[in-house]
């Protein structure tokens, strides 16, 4: 007897086995799209307005680095382990069962004929044996025009994209508009065992020379830069604190 419908039956499965298990990749490849630029907006976020100490920021950049770890590890390699059948992976039963919710009207017939195929190879070769595989036969035969890999739609995942564009987008979006955004708490955090000063919010700048003739009005001119412009500029000389006025252009 030929072991041809046999075969196939089991090679069909093989391969709804191996694009289920691809389908589980690229799912587990669009959760990591979003979960990389959310997770690491809000490290980003608490860290520009937190400016934490050291130890804070190595708890963001690790917590950061365990969570894409872990998405990567259980949605992304965990299935290209059942794919390569270096772990797991769904074996012949479980997926009859699944091919049989898209094909309601063969999953009895489906999962009659792997029991079948499992007594035939337990037994012993007789005469009883023949009808088995005769049944066998017919069963698999009658399960031949379907493909279940079909079963398995990657369209599906489309619907996942609106998880995925919106904080790729964003991300994107702040670093072309406001790259200092994105560069500067990135950079702490990469250095987060190094203990960062905090830049003040402004300075003073002077582009005149100190000297003056002793007994004589001297007028001094300053500038600031920053983020923030101070309500009010004093100078110290000597004993005496003066209070600058600031002039139309912003200086003082």
């Amino acid at each position: 007897m030929t072991n041809a419908p046999h075969q196939d039956l089991r090679q069909n499965l093989d391969a709804f086995i191996r694009k289920y298990h691809r389908n589980e990749m690229l799912r587990g490849l669009l959760l990591l799209l979003a979960a990389f630029p959310v997770a690491w907006l809000t490290v980003l976020a608490l860290e520009a307005f937190g400016q934490f100490g050291t130890d804070a920021r190595t708890v963001l950049f690790y917590g950061f680095v365990a969570t894409i770890t872990v998405v990567t590890v259980r949605y992304l390699a965990w299935p290209a382990l059942r794919l390569f059948r270096l772990r797991g992976g769904l074996n012949h039963a479980q997926a009859a069962r699944i091919v049989g919710q898209h094909f309601p009207e063969i999953e009895d017939r489906l999962l009659n004929t792997l029991q079948l195929q499992e007594r035939a190879e337990a037994a012993p070769s007789d005469q009883g044996q023949g009808l088995l595989l005769a049944s066998i036969q017919q069963r698999s035969e009658q399960l031949r025009p379907y493909r279940f890999s079909a079963a398995v739609d990657f369209g599906e995942n489309r619907r996942y994209l609106k998880y995925v564009l919106p904080p790729m987008i964003v991300f994107a979006a702040l670093y072309i508009l406001a790259p200092e955004a994105v560069e500067a708490p990135t950079d702490r955090l990469i250095r987060h065992r190094t203990e960062l000063v905090v830049p003040p919010d402004f300075r003073l700048v002077c582009d005149q020379e100190l000297e003056a003739i002793a007994q004589s009005d001297f007028t001094l001119t300053i500038r600031t830069v920053g983020t923030v412009v101070p309500t009010r500029v004093e100078v110290q000389a000597g004993e005496g604190r003066f209070r600058m006025t600031r002039t139309p252009s912003g200086d003082w």
